[in-house]
């Protein structure tokens, strides 16, 4: 592990620095750098950055060793689960309050009380008593609160009601933030690092650092803010004392009912939008996942002897990989929705607890296979969590949304601390602890509550499909054409929209009586040329739709099928040398983290080859795009049929062959129209994944041949009418077609037709090796 996490970290901080550059190059100049020019803001910014900074990197030092710290004080991870658990308690008791204590004892002075409570949390960590411990933890829960809202909630009071800067330059200092941000969490997992293990002063150390720069941000508190309060004036401030010294505490009565008002506004902006809801239920999963994978990524690979701070910053950059993919993914180049993101994130996140459920098999722990699962859910985060704000910044009012974040906040540390409790009941019974299950079974739960939140995003994106209010400017709304294409002699416009090509005709002279002769229908080439549309929802696979001239649509189907000949021919020889050769199947048996990577892979170029009409169209990109595809789903059927016999490989090959020839010529010469029966194959699917979902936790348990043959053979089924299906899409020549634009799309469906066909006729004629 030490040789995989510096490695990691190497790659991950490369990959984050040419990711940086081609976002900044692709994305536009800013048109208002009124802001940077400005040396009144500047100077404001760099006072309030200096002081937060310090904030955030104190907290983040305390990140990589505080499990480290409880196992080297001999506690039981029963115990641990008991401290973590009094932190986020105190965070949902404590969260209210730190909306209100700003407004209560001023915003300057809660910082103050920041600093002071989050110190005395670190001190606590010297002690070995376990009642101080979660006295610290206690602490470390209200500062944590302070710290998500007091700080900027004094910056953002100075910027408008003191300075009277416009609000349009507010989010250029929390841009810097989350810059900022990314690269302290990774110093701070280098620099604990440095402190615990190569300097061998234990896990204690980075809290015992974090004490000093907590002094420095009060300092500068004290100092740097004061003075620029005292230059500016205080007004907000001065009131509140002024009135609470005259009226016997009647700012303090004003402040609660302000606090009120706004935890009721919240709530009723939360029931009254289904939007609001749904949003809110995303976040309150997610993220209560992720407080529970704080607390299990110690124990899982700590056994196998990794530097902890080496792995917490891979962990951190990995995140900031997915962000950095997210301003990128949603730029001008490639226009993906945040609502898109937000769903390839809860996928990943979904995928990465699916893989840890066979990762941290007990007495057959895969400590490799744990930290690529983790580094894939971290990038999911990062890809999460700009994707959520601007979706909660469309939908929810900027007067409602502290009440209703607050809202939020509540299940979300409520189904933490539930998930917490019952991993202590686990760990506390027979079997439980890192040797038992219970770890195991806590992923598989969040494996659960992520599916629950993948459909609640899907809910959100089926109810605001047309919504441009949860949309990024620049890409049209789903009923909204292409731009036109003028005809080479002015008279005639070509409009694409929706794949379908129509001819506007309109007369050069209204009032001339000449008969008007229809042009000569557009070659394959001209007809495709230069249409790309930027989302997804701009675009129907399945329409219908009509060509006047044949040839396009031959020249159509030659490229589909001489692409899908190479794939196939690459698939064949990667099965048979995965299958004869005895060294690779022997090192790719061995290694399985292969195959997860392939997996991951396979995922996320097949959800953008599905999903982005711009890369499926872009040329070269999309046949990259759909190499790279072909080579992880390759590699996945090549390990998959290592396990099997050679003679059940072969005999399946031929079957598959057979099987896809005969469906082939059906679907060209038949009259049966099998394009309009998408209806059942989509009931057939829904049926196929409700029993997927109960093999899978059927299966683990007991094996049971004769259910999963039956389920090869209903997936081998549906599949072959799958086959026949994409087939007639492809004719052309039945009520539903698909666009000549979309030979990609319809290579790589024929083409996943064919390798799920043979991987079911696998599971049921195949005979495993001994």
């Amino acid at each position: 592990m030490w040789v995989t996490a510096y490695f990691a970290i190497i790659v991950l901080l490369a990959l984050c620095v040419g990711l940086e550059f081609t976002a900044r190059r692709l994305t536009p100049p800013q048109s208002t750098p009124t802001a940077v020019a400005n040396p009144a803001f500047r100077r404001f910014q760099s006072i309030f950055l200096r002081a937060y900074l310090l904030a955030l990197w104190a907290d983040w030092l305390q990140g990589p060793y505080l499990y480290k710290l409880y196992r080297h004080y001999s506690f039981l991870e029963s115990q641990i689960a008991i401290l973590y658990v009094c932190g986020l308690a105190s965070c949902v008791l404590f969260a209210p309050f730190s909306g209100w204590l700003p407004q209560a004892l001023g915003r300057r002075q809660t910082c103050l009380l920041f600093c002071v409570s989050y110190s005395a949390c670190c001190l606590t960590k010297l002690s070995r008593d376990y009642f101080v411990l979660i006295v610290g933890r206690i602490l470390g829960g209200l500062s944590t609160s302070l710290l998500a809202t007091t700080f900027e909630a004094w910056y953002v009071y100075r910027h408008v009601e003191v300075h009277d800067f416009p609000k349009e330059w507010i989010p250029s200092t929390f841009n810097k933030v989350a810059t900022w941000n990314h690269g302290l969490a990774v110093g701070a997992g280098l620099v604990a690092n440095l402190l615990a293990e190569w300097l061998h002063l234990g896990p204690v150390a980075p809290f015992l650092l974090a004490v000093p720069c907590l002094g420095c941000c009060s300092w500068l508190v004290l100092t740097d803010w004061g003075k620029e309060e005292a230059e500016r004036g205080s007004e907000g401030d001065k009131q509140t004392l002024i009135l609470g010294a005259a009226n016997g505490g009647v700012a303090r009565l004003s402040a609660k009912e302000r606090f009120s008002r706004s935890c009721h506004d919240g709530l009723r902006c939360l029931l009254s939008d289904r939007r609001v809801l749904l949003l809110g239920g995303v976040q309150a999963l997610f993220e209560s996942v992720l407080y529970i994978f704080v607390f299990l990524w110690t124990p899982v690979l700590d056994p196998h002897g990794p530097p902890l701070g080496i792995v917490f910053s891979c962990l951190m950059a990995a995140s900031m990989v997915g962000s950095l993919l997210y301003r990128l993914a949603t730029s001008t180049r490639y226009r993906l929705q945040p609502g898109q993101v937000l769903c390839l994130a809860v996928l990943m996140a979904f995928f990465s607890f699916f893989m840890l459920t066979f990762s941290t098999v007990p007495g057959q722990p895969r400590p490799h296979d744990s930290f690529l699962a983790f580094l894939l859910l971290e990038l999911a985060c990062g890809l999460y969590f700009p994707a959520v704000s601007f979706l909660q910044g469309r939908v929810i009012p900027e007067e409602k949304r502290a009440g209703v974040l607050s809202w939020f906040r509540l299940p979300l540390h409520l189904l933490a601390c539930l998930g917490l409790l019952a991993l202590h009941g686990e760990v506390s019974g027979t079997g439980g602890g890192e040797g038992g299950g219970g770890t195991r079974h806590m992923f598989g739960g969040c494996a659960v509550m992520m599916l629950a939140a993948l459909m609640a995003v899907i809910s959100l994106f089926t109810l605001s499909r047309n919504d441009t209010d949860l949309r990024l400017e620049g890409c049209r709304g789903e009923g909204e054409m292409e731009k036109p294409i003028q005809a080479a002699d002015g008279v005639k416009t070509g409009i694409m929209t929706q794949g379908k090509l129509s001819l506007a005709n309109k007369a050069s002279d209204s009032t001339g009586g000449e008969a008007f002769v229809a042009p000569a229908p557009p070659t394959y080439e001209e007809a495709v040329a230069g249409v790309s549309a930027p989302c997804y929802n701009d675009v129907e696979m399945l329409t219908e739709f009509s060509w006047d001239d044949a040839n396009i649509r031959r020249v159509f189907i030659r490229k589909v099928y001489s692409i899908l000949m190479i794939q196939l021919l690459v698939t064949v020889a990667i099965v048979a040398l995965f299958t004869f050769c005895d060294p690779v199947k022997d090192y790719i048996q061995t290694n399985p983290g292969w195959y997860w990577a392939s997996y991951v892979v396979f995922f996320v170029t097949y959800l953008t080859l599905s999903c982005c009409s711009g890369p499926r169209r872009q040329f070269p990109w999309n046949l990259i795009l759909l190499a790279i595809f072909t080579l992880s789903l390759s590699y996945m059927t090549g390990m998959l049929s290592s396990f099997y016999n050679t003679k059940s490989v072969v005999m399946c090959l031929g079957i598959t062959a057979a099987v896809c020839l005969v469906v082939t010529v059906f679907s060209f010469q038949t009259k049966l129209d099998v394009t309009t029966c998408h209806g059942v194959l989509f009931i057939f699917c829904m049926v196929m994944f409700i029993s997927g979902l109960v093999l899978a936790i059927v299966l683990p348990f007991q094996y049971v041949p004769w259910l999963d043959a039956i389920y090869a053979a209903l997936g081998a089924i549906l599949f072959t009418m799958f086959l026949a299906f994409d087939t007639q899409l492809l004719m052309g020549n039945k009520r539903y077609a698909m666009s000549p634009e979309e030979y990609v799309f319809a290579t790589l469906s024929i083409y996943l037709d064919i390798v799920y066909i043979f991987s079911f006729f696998l599971q049921i004629f195949g005979t495993r090796r001994d």
